[in-house]
């Protein structure tokens, strides 16, 4: 009995360590430590979309999910901006900037609740402030984004307007995703309205929808990135840029900034007419202007450095370009392959080429010119009509003889740099050699549609001997 006795007094301690160490190497085995393992989250980006009007703050959550089989251990959860971020994070009771070593259990989840404190009042501010959280976990990272709006703001977040809709100036428009005017909407915006669209987002018109833009050369209308950051001002493909779609119309700028989109203004087959009068599109990562058999109209528009031409057109249509410049001498674009100017009666589609009248493309007193030898590309095909003009216009060309007779009174292959005053620095005003001076035809500045009779800034052009070609009227008296 007593060596039983001890025998038992001895196994059962055996035992019980041996339960410790199995349970130990069971909790040992639940803990996953693949690299390639991830977290779920509910968003990929937390927005704040409240207006911060009075105390400037707001909270979202975050849900964190583990899917796995097994526990992980996060080891570190932290903003990437740290101490200098608008943003605090707080797991579990724990606020701070970073928190680290963090278990979940399988199939569980936790919540981050996040808390961005902005001043609503201070002017000087990003309209947006973004920041990150970012989870280390088995050496792996993974990000979730956060975006808040740090002054008073519209917001819209793939907004649909399903009826007529005017946009007031009293405060920036800031878009995320798609603003759409839905089929048959007509869409107005007020003079000195400002539009921000965020990276991949747009404006788009739907069918038989309009958009009327009435800005007037005290108040301009300003479409525009959303990063308001000075070193982002001038770096094209930040947002989609507008497009008008198919069969919509008609449609109206009048005293209008487009910049820093992928394509400034993207017009569809059908589109008619749009009327563009005083606008600036400049900047933009393809086109400024790319015209699909569509109508335009425009009057007093500078449409400058642009990565793919920056007025471009297919399958046709019908254009009438007065007392315009377009000037490509953006430096970023050294592997840039189409002309400023490109004009084509045709598309292409798998591979089949389809015919489409260009019924006319009329430049006069107009200005092309950019770094390119020939800034007009000239795309014909036989099988459909092919007609051009430019006339009193200075051109940055040399047609052959077939296109000869389509410059009337016209200056081409101008010298490099002879035309404005600091090509170089985007400064498209004329200089006091400019071949561009008193060019301009008055017949022309009487016909239009528009009031040519001053220039894009408001100057007198029937003050002196005769219109100059272009936007801007030269204002330093006689060459």
């Amino acid at each position: 009995m007593i060596a039983k006795q001890q025998i038992k007094t001895v196994i059962t301690p055996l035992l019980l360590i041996f339960c410790v160490l199995s349970c130990w190497e069971c909790r040992k085995d639940d803990l996953n430590t693949d690299s390639n393992f991830r977290l779920a989250f509910s968003n990929d980006t937390v927005l704040f979309d409240t207006v911060f009007t009075t105390i400037g703050t707001a909270t979202q959550k975050l849900m964190v999910y583990n899917h796995g089989k097994e526990r992980v251990v996060i080891s570190r959860i932290k903003l990437a901006r740290g101490n200098a971020s608008p943003f605090r994070i707080n797991v579990d009771g724990r606020s701070a900037f970073e928190v680290t070593n963090w278990e979940l259990a399988k199939k569980d989840s936790m919540f981050i609740f996040v808390k961005a404190t902005i001043d609503p009042n201070q002017e000087d501010a990003p309209l947006i402030q973004t920041d990150s959280i970012i989870f280390e976990i088995n050496g792996a990272v993974q990000t979730v984004k956060l975006v808040a709006w740090g002054q008073d703001a519209y917001f819209y977040k793939n907004v649909h307007f399903s009826r007529d809709t005017t946009l007031k100036n009293n405060k920036p428009h800031v878009v995320y995703g798609w603003l759409v005017a839905d089929p048959n909407v007509k869409l107005n915006i007020e003079a000195g309205t400002k539009l921000y669209f965020h990276y991949n987002s747009g404006l788009y018109i739907d069918n038989g929808a309009q958009i009327t833009v009435n800005g007037t050369p005290e108040s301009p209308v300003e479409f525009s990135q959303d990063s308001r950051v000075k070193a982002n001002d001038t770096v094209p493909g930040q947002w989609q840029g507008i497009e008008l779609s198919k069969e919509s119309g008609p449609h109206t700028f009048s005293n209008v900034l487009i910049k820093n989109a992928m394509t400034g203004l993207l017009v569809d087959p059908g589109s008619t007419p749009v009327k563009l009068y005083n606008c600036e599109i400049k900047n933009h990562l393809r086109q400024g202007i790319y015209a699909k058999n569509a109508t335009i109209e425009a009057g007093n528009c500078l449409v400058s450095n642009c990565g793919a031409g920056l007025f471009v057109v297919e399958s046709g249509g019908s254009y009438d370009f007065r007392q315009c410049t377009f000037a490509n001498y953006r430096s970023f674009y050294p592997g840039r392959s189409v002309a400023s100017i490109s004009l084509a009666n045709f598309s292409v589609e798998n591979r089949d080429t389809i015919p489409s009248d260009l019924q006319n493309a009329y430049f006069g007193n107009c200005i092309l010119d950019g770094t390119f030898f020939n800034e007009l590309g000239l795309k014909n095909s036989s099988k459909a009509a092919f007609h051009f003009q430019f006339e009193n216009s200075v051109a940055k060309t040399e047609p052959n003889e077939t296109y000869l007779p389509y410059f009337v009174n016209c200056i081409t292959n101008p010298i490099k740099d002879s035309i404005f005053a600091d090509a170089k620095k985007y400064n498209f005003a004329l200089n006091k050699k400019s071949p561009a001076i008193d060019l301009g035809s008055l017949q022309i500045v009487n016909t239009s549609a528009f009031n040519l009779q001053v220039d894009a800034k408001g100057n007198s052009r029937t003050s002196d001997f005769a219109p100059d070609a272009g936007a801007l009227e030269y204002l330093g008296g006689k060459k």
